[in-house]
């Protein structure tokens, strides 16, 4: 099963970035952890702050 995910980060967030979920339940008594490395894709326009 895939899942996407659409976010809102700061412009000053690194481009690199490790994304963590850890899950439990459903029957399982253990706990589950994933981790995925993440690019992040800043937009053409920069940094604009008010």
């Amino acid at each position: 099963m895939n899942s996407t995910f659409t976010v809102d980060v700061s412009c000053k967030v690194r481009e690199e970035v490790t994304n963590t979920a850890t899950v439990t339940g459903g029957g399982d008594p253990a706990t589950h952890t994933a981790t995925d490395p993440t690019t992040v894709k800043h937009n053409k326009h920069g940094c604009h702050h008010k």
